[in-house]
């Protein structure tokens, strides 16, 4: 087994204390560093909404996965940029460490909080440091109304950008069970999951998103030894 990528919620590792340097920021970027080799694709997603709340720790994080050998993608709702300059240089700054897609996620509610301001800042961000600007719309059942706004005001900003309905997928978490994620694994390889409450997931996409918690990160146990492959699949040796 191989996981396919791995996703990191930034507000997991938030921890600063007192301005010092994220002890698990660096503790994780470390693990990962030893776990290249269990990933079909060494690609990691930083988000999921609020990667860009601590911009600090975003870059510090960033680097530290391209050095491991990582490729980094950043996802965030937008509300960060507000000033053009400040814009652009944000996203100057996440390329110069070597992200490669920052990508905007909206859903019908988020999507009412982008005026056109911010959404013109984060497309000239991204054009800016030549990347592509690219939209995640996520809906539950139908379009809504203001997915096509989205696409009217990206029209008048005349710059090419990829947009992507994405409808929602029911989300279930379970214990590590051996015989049921055995089970699904036809499905694809499952992606790594570090989710905001700290749990370390494997998640299996299917018509809904099955999620298996193996552990969290501030557990004793290192987490290249807890997301290791082959002990997974070894239930003598596998920690519920």
């Amino acid at each position: 087994m191989l996981y396919d990528c791995a996703s990191i919620a930034l507000s997991a590792l938030s921890t600063p204390k007192n301005g010092d340097t994220p002890d698990l920021i660096n503790t994780i970027a470390s693990e990962f560093s030893r776990s290249t080799a269990y990933f079909r694709f060494p690609i990691i997603d930083v988000g999921a909404n609020s990667a860009m709340a601590a911009p600090g720790e975003l870059l510090y994080l960033i680097d530290h996965l391209t050095r491991a050998g990582y490729v980094t993608r950043v996802l965030t709702s937008g509300q960060h940029f507000v000033d053009f300059n400040e814009s652009c240089q944000q996203v100057r700054d996440m390329v110069r460490l070597g992200v490669t897609r920052v990508i905007l996620r909206l859903d019908p509610t988020l999507v009412l909080t982008l005026s056109d301001t911010t959404l013109a800042n984060y497309v000239s961000a991204c054009i800016e440091s030549g990347l592509n600007a690219e939209m995640r719309f996520e809906f539950d059942d139908d379009l809504p109304e203001t997915f096509f706004d989205i696409i009217r005001k990206i029209e008048q900003l005349r710059f090419y950008t990829k947009l992507y309905p994405f409808k929602k997928r029911l989300t279930t978490r379970y214990a590590f069970d051996l015989s049921t994620i055995s089970s699904v694994l036809h499905m694809g390889q499952p992606r790594l999951v570090i989710s905001e409450d700290k749990a370390v997931l494997l998640r299996v996409r299917g018509a809904v998103y099955s999620d298996f918690m193996i552990g969290y990160i501030d557990e004793n146990q290192p987490l290249s030894e807890m997301i290791c492959p082959a002990r997974l699949l070894r239930p003598q040796e596998r920690r519920l």
